[in-house]
């Protein structure tokens, strides 16, 4: 577990928002299964409020051994049991006798650089779930705003004099349009648009998608990109969002350059073109204003 996603687990507002999701959920004799990185606490939940048993599936036997110890520390262990299954491999079935009430999955982060994994991770969900089955989060929604420049992102990405030598020239030859991982408050100039959303009962296969992207500015400034993060719908109208402008709902800000940047004023609005790829990940390129003062 990275210490990214440690941030994640941390996280009190996302936890108590997946709690009441799942406290709403339950009702009562159902058996669960829980999906992801997590370390078994929904599991846990899952438990006092009802849920006859739980399956946990686990990457490695080194996060198994862990969340075993956490289940028994807890008292959780006649009712919750733990299952290696190794990411991108086929599951022996043979471990799950029966298919959820419930299938919960707990997505640490949820990345544009590799929507493939996202889709098997939802596909998994599927595989496990009943007919009219149960899902937290029911889908995910990735979503994006116009960035501007900041004093993080030019210690991160530009080159300048350095013990009084000059070495500016690098800046012409800095990677573009890669993804970054913001940990100060990212300064976000425009409303925030949906860029993707995958639902966790119907979704459907992205290999590739171009599309584009209206983004009204609220600010004056060199926008330089976009960011980008995500929104989980977990259950019957309960949502975490990862609103990088709001301290106890963010954790890291991921970040996408544009080739060029440009000045946009309050009030303009930006035509964006993003390009997503289920395996490359995602691009961005500023095409044009359709309003205001250029």
């Amino acid at each position: 577990i990275t210490s990214q996603e440690v941030m994640t687990i941390n996280n009190i507002k996302r936890s108590n928002a997946f709690y009441n999701a799942i406290s709403r959920a339950i009702k009562g004799g159902e058996y669960v299964i829980e999906l992801g990185k997590s370390t078994g606490i929904y599991s846990m939940i899952a438990v006092d409020k009802g849920a006859q048993s739980v399956t946990k599936l686990v990457e490695s036997e080194i996060i198994k051994s862990a969340t075993k110890a956490a289940v028994e520390r807890n008292k959780h262990s006649d009712k919750v049991a733990v299952v290696v299954h190794q990411s991108g491999k086929s599951f022996d079935t043979k471990d799950i006798t029966l298919k959820a009430d419930l299938v919960i999955t707990d997505l640490l982060s949820v990345s544009l650089s590799n929507v493939t994994n996202l889709l098997r991770i939802i596909k998994l969900s599927k595989q496990f779930q009943k007919q009219n089955g149960k899902s937290i989060p029911e889908s995910v929604e990735v979503k994006g705003a116009l960035l501007g420049e900041s004093s993080e992102i030019n210690d991160l990405l530009k080159v300048a004099t350095v013990n009084g030598y000059d070495l500016s020239e690098f800046n012409k030859i800095l990677r573009k349009n890669y993804t970054y991982k913001l940990y100060e408050k990212p300064n976000i100039i425009s409303k925030a648009v949906s860029i993707l959303k995958v639902d966790f009962i119907d979704s459907e296969e992205i290999e590739h998608r171009e599309e584009y992207a209206l983004m009204e500015s609220t600010a004056t400034q060199i926008c330089i990109g976009i960011a980008v993060w995500s929104k989980l719908n977990l259950f019957d109208g309960i949502s975490y969002e990862e609103n990088p402008t709001i301290d106890n709902q963010r954790s890291y800000s991921t970040i996408y350059l544009f080739e060029r940047p440009f000045k946009i004023h309050s009030g303009q609005t930006a035509k964006i073109k993003y390009l997503i790829n289920g395996e490359m990940g995602a691009w961005f390129e500023f095409i044009e204003f359709l309003n205001g003062v250029i």
